[in-house]
């Protein structure tokens, strides 16, 4: 009868044993499942975090970037970017007489280039050329606002200092956000993720939109 009893004690001592491992390893389980989406939790943090700094070291450097453009507008690098914008986009339309519409604050500024510009264009088509100031104009548009209509306003093309510049930011921002990241760091979050308002290639301004500079 004691040897009856010591097998079941040892039985059950068996079955306690296996439920105690079983439970162990369930709980092991558990653990390292929370302790890999803890680990992925925290790399995922710190990779957003990582992008939202370079993000706002980007924007920095862009508004800083059209800051300079803005403080720049009267020295005479702008007035040959301006000139040299009229004059590509006259030929781009490919009209002796291109009509041009500028801001409101840049008229006078716009109007003072025409007879260099006539200049230019006379020297590439060797034929008389009559561009022309636009009585329409952008009412709030920047100093860089600049369109260039066809005679009859058929086509157009769009020169604005601005949009040249968002074409800029677009085809360098990877180069420039590669810079940003500390050496050694591979990001594996595309670079597209960060909704850079800054991509945005802003459509031709229509009147009485606001620019911010």
């Amino acid at each position: 009868e004691c040897k009856f009893m010591l097998k079941d004690i040892e039985k059950q001592v068996s079955i306690e044993k296996e439920r105690i491992d079983a439970d162990f390893e369930h709980r092991l389980a558990l653990l390292r499942k929370r302790y890999v989406m803890d680990l992925a939790s925290m790399r995922m943090s710190a990779k957003m975090s990582l992008l939202n700094h370079r993000h706002h070291l980007v924007v920095d450097i862009v508004e800083e970037a059209k800051l300079k453009l803005y403080k720049g507008r009267k020295s005479d690098q702008f007035r040959t970017l301006i000139k040299n914008l009229m004059l590509s986009g006259s030929l781009a339309i490919m009209d002796l007489n291109p009509v041009i519409r500028v801001s409101a604050n840049s008229q006078q500024f716009m109007s003072s280039l025409m007879p260099e510009l006539k200049t230019e264009m006379q020297k590439f088509y060797k034929k008389e050329c009559n561009p022309t100031i636009d009585q329409e104009i952008f009412p709030n548009g920047n100093i860089g606002s600049l369109r260039i209509y066809t005679s009859d306003y058929n086509c157009f093309t769009d020169m604005s200092v601005s949009n040249h510049f968002d074409q800029c930011v677009k085809k360098f921002i990877p180069t420039i956000t590669r810079k940003l990241i500390y050496p050694g760091v591979e990001l594996d979050v595309s670079i597209y993720y960060l909704k850079l308002s800054v991509l945005k290639v802003r459509k031709s301004r229509r009147a009485g939109e606001q620019t911010k500079y």
